[in-house]
């Protein structure tokens, strides 16, 4: 067991990352001094593989297990299905003296972190990555919420969980796919604070998309001590924290002119960190030899994205509303050189669609 520490003063916790199984879960929660009867929302899919390991493991321990399982897919993370599922904890049951566990990945963290941030004024929660994208990120820094038609993400909090507690077995049984959509926020790790990081994506990506535990095991510590770091210094991302947004306002775009049904939300950051760094080196802020190192990485990952049918207009419209816009402007996250970044809050839209223009060309197939 590692552990990583997210030092928010009252609100500090641990993460927790095992490779025991669920073995240990019920005495952290007991530890953590969580109530005695446990909620645990989960999708259909993560729930048919880990909700009876995860109920023994609570109930190991005297805490009592209610369930709400939902669809998989990030069309749930909508106000319809957040209704639904408050509705079904208050036919339940569920009282104050409950708490949360988020038992998926970054769709079931956010929204079930946000059932927790405001079902009866706020439960505890607790966090259970299981798949890449959420155990190295999104499980991590207490943002939580739901998307809005017009926008992802639009409806949330900042809401921290009493503890991530992140099982590396969970990851043997991800499809390649789910795996390569959490490098992209590992890459991002590399790219915004960590040589060492984007040198051992580069080096052992093989053994990554074979999710070798080793590697993982390796990899995983080291990106949750960067965003523990980060969210340390700024919580509520007035400023530092705004770094991890890297790829992701071309991403939050590409998203959203897709319905959120086309491409994992990593295989979007992955497409946004190539567009944001074609606009720095269009801006003269870092040369081209960084974007050609990103260009040959992804392209080792074999994306089975097309570009060419998504209309730029629908592309660029989920901009304007974007959570990064300040005084009317949209702030991006530009890479100098990897661990230096810099936000910039000038980019016209003609630089977008070039910028756009350049992804149609390095995704023009299925």
């Amino acid at each position: 067991m590692e552990r990583v520490l997210v030092q928010l003063g009252e609100r500090s916790y641990p993460v927790f990352v095992v490779s025991d199984g669920f073995a240990s879960l019920g005495e952290i929660a007991r530890s953590a001094k969580l109530p005695l009867t446990a909620v645990v929302i989960s999708d259909s899919n993560v729930a048919g593989k880990y909700l009876l390991p995860v109920r023994n493991a609570l109930r190991d321990h005297n805490i009592q297990v209610e369930a709400v399982i939902i669809p998989p897919g990030e069309s749930q993370k909508s106000l319809r299905r957040y209704s639904n599922v408050v509705t079904s904890m208050l036919r339940k049951g569920i009282g104050r003296d409950s708490f949360v566990v988020a038992l998926g990945g970054g769709v079931i963290g956010d929204l079930a972190g946000f059932v927790a941030a405001t079902y009866m004024r706020g439960l505890p929660y607790v966090q259970v990555p299981t798949t890449l994208l959420a155990q190295v990120d999104s499980s991590v820094g207490g943002k939580v919420g739901i998307d809005h038609r017009l926008g992802k993400n639009l409806i949330g909090a900042f809401y921290q969980p009493q503890f991530v507690y992140a099982n590396l077995a969970t990851l043997t049984t991800l499809s390649k796919r789910e795996i390569i959509s959490g490098l992209g926020e590992v890459i991002k790790y590399g790219i915004i604070a960590s040589e060492t990081i984007f040198n051992f994506v580069e080096t052992q990506l093989d053994a990554i998309l074979a999710s070798s535990l080793e590697a993982l095991a390796w990899l995983i510590p080291r990106c949750v001590a960067i965003k523990a770091d980060i969210v340390a210094a700024d919580e509520r991302e007035a400023g530092r924290r705004m770094v991890l947004n890297f790829g992701h306002t071309i991403a939050h775009g590409l998203e959203a002119a897709t319905r959120y049904s086309r491409m994992r939300h990593g295989e979007a950051v992955l497409i946004g960190m190539l567009g944001e760094t074609y606009l720095a080196v269009q801006r003269g802020l870092t040369d081209g030899s960084l974007l050609d190192r990103l260009v040959h990485l992804v392209s080792r990952l074999s994306l089975k994205v097309d570009l060419a049918h998504i209309h730029m207009r629908n592309i660029l419209k989920p901009l304007r509303l974007d959570k990064k816009v300040r005084r009317g402007a949209l702030t991006f996250v530009l890479p100098r050189s990897i661990g230096v970044v810099e936000f910039v809050s000038d980019i016209g839209i003609d630089e977008i669609r070039a910028s756009i223009e350049f992804l149609r060309a390095q995704f023009i197939h299925t």
